[in-house]
């Protein structure tokens, strides 16, 4: 589907998480969910 987030996107998605060390970060509209769960891999354990 031409909505979904490609893997690419996805890893630097989750680098830049990291990279900043996000702790909480916001979901606004999800279609297939892949960029939720890229964002959830990427957070601490302690992250919302």
């Amino acid at each position: 589907s031409l909505m979904s987030v490609p893997p690419e996107q996805g890893q630097f998605m989750s680098l830049l998480l990291k990279l900043m060390n996000a702790s909480k970060t916001i979901e606004i509209g999800v279609f297939t969910g892949y960029s939720l769960l890229t964002t959830a891999l990427a957070l601490p354990e302690n992250g919302k």
